[in-house]
C-alpha cells in the first residue's frame, strides 16, 4: 500500500514539475509576409474625388468638363480647388458649374492660368478637393473602404508577436488614408489586409 502511494505521489510531482503549454501557441498562426500593417497616426486627411472628362474651349480660355456620377457629386460644390491632368501637364484650377445630364452630372472646371496652347477634346484626369479634416486619426486607406463603415481588423500586442481583433469604424475616407471615427488609438498598429479567418476567430500568432 506504502508502494501505491509512494507511485502516484511521484507521478504527481512529474506533471506539477512539467513545462506549461501555452494556450497561445495553439492559436492559428499567420505570415507576416502576407499582411498589410498600419500605424494610426494623428494628422490633416484630404478628402479627393477622382473624375475624367475633355477640355472646351470657351471664348474666353479651356476649361475642363468631367463626367462625375451622382454618388459622387453630391460631395462636390462649386469653389473647390482641382488638379488637372492634361497633356502631359499639370493645371489647377475649381469647379465654377454642376449641372445634371440625364443619370450623372457635368462638372466645369476653369483653370487658374492662360490655356491657350490646349484644343478642346483633350481627355483630363481630375482630382478635386472635396474636404480637409484636421486633426483626425488615421490609416492608410484600402481599396473598396467606405466612408461609415464598420470592419473587423487584428491590432498587434505590444510585442508585435500576437494580434487581437477588434472592431473599427471608418469616418471618412480619402484617396490614400481612412479616418478611424472608434475602435483604435494612436499609435496602435493594425492588420489591414492579409488575415481570410472566420469571424470566430480572435486572436492569431504571427510569425
Amino acid at each position: 500500500m506504502r508502494l501505491a502511494i509512494v507511485a502516484v505521489l511521484s507521478i504527481l510531482t512529474s506533471v506539477s514539475s512539467a513545462a506549461p503549454v501555452s494556450i497561445d501557441e495553439d492559436l492559428p498562426a499567420v505570415s507576416r509576409e502576407t499582411l498589410s500593417i498600419n500605424t494610426v497616426r494623428r494628422g490633416d486627411l484630404v478628402r479627393r474625388l477622382e473624375a475624367y472628362g475633355a477640355t472646351r474651349r470657351t471664348d474666353a480660355s479651356v476649361e475642363a468638363v468631367l463626367n462625375v456620377p451622382a454618388e459622387l457629386v453630391q460631395d462636390m460644390m462649386v469653389g473647390q480647388p482641382a488638379l488637372l491632368g492634361v497633356a502631359r501637364r499639370l493645371h489647377r484650377g475649381r469647379v465654377s458649374r454642376i449641372q445634371p445630364a440625364g443619370t450623372d452630372y457635368l462638372v466645369s472646371v476653369a483653370m487658374d492660368r492662360a490655356t491657350g496652347t490646349l484644343d478642346s477634346d483633350e481627355p483630363v484626369a481630375a482630382s478635386i478637393q472635396a474636404e480637409e479634416l484636421n486633426d483626425v486619426l488615421m490609416v492608410r486607406a484600402i481599396p473598396s473602404l467606405a466612408p461609415g463603415s464598420t470592419v473587423s481588423w487584428f491590432k498587434l500586442d505590444s510585442n508585435a508577436d500576437y494580434a487581437t481583433r477588434v472592431t473599427v469604424r471608418i469616418g471618412k475616407t480619402g484617396l490614400r488614408q481612412a479616418e478611424i471615427f472608434s475602435g483604435l488609438a494612436e499609435g496602435d498598429r493594425v492588420i489591414t489586409m492579409g488575415i481570410n479567418l472566420p469571424e470566430s476567430v480572435s486572436r492569431v500568432r504571427l510569425r
